[in-house]
């Protein structure tokens, strides 16, 4: 009969440890691609805006009033992709700490498991020994019978 790994709690709780860990990690990755999609959008508005302005200045129809206006909207544009930027570099970040988390948590609990194989093949082993010895004494026996009846 095999006995129980005396780290099964321990090997339960990192298996855990390691399911919240790959949670966090695509929680903050589904994060940092929707603060990717969101400074992409921001950066094609700007340049859409950008393009307008050229446009609407080369074709000579804008006055001081319009441009300061559109100036303006292009400056608050400009500091909502630096914002974001800096939101996109902060969860990066996160998304790191969470792969390295993850990949401690993995290591972890591979230590555990590859501790459990060992003991396992230990038993198995000690098991064919003791059914060897068995074997041998059943045939030892049977041997010595046969040679006392001849």
């Amino acid at each position: 009969m095999a006995s129980r790994f005396r780290l099964d709690r321990v090997l339960d709780h990192k298996r855990q440890l390691e399911q919240e860990r790959q949670r966090d990690l695509q929680s903050v990755t589904a994060e940092e691609r929707r603060l990717l999609e969101e400074l992409g959008a921001l950066q094609q508005r700007e340049r859409e805006h950008m393009e307008a302005i050229s446009n609407r200045t080369r074709q000579g129809g804008v006055d001081s009033e319009q441009l300061q206006a559109a100036l303006a909207y292009i400056d608050t544009i400009t500091r909502a992709i630096e914002r974001q930027e800096r939101l996109l570099r902060e969860c990066s970040e996160r998304v790191s700490s969470g792969r390295q988390a993850l990949v401690a948590a993995l290591q972890e609990k591979q230590s555990l498991e590859m501790l459990k194989r060992k003991q396992q093949e230990a038993e198995r082993l000690e098991s064919n020994r003791e059914e060897a010895k068995r074997n041998d004494d059943m045939t030892t026996n049977r041997y010595a019978r046969r040679r006392r009846e001849v």
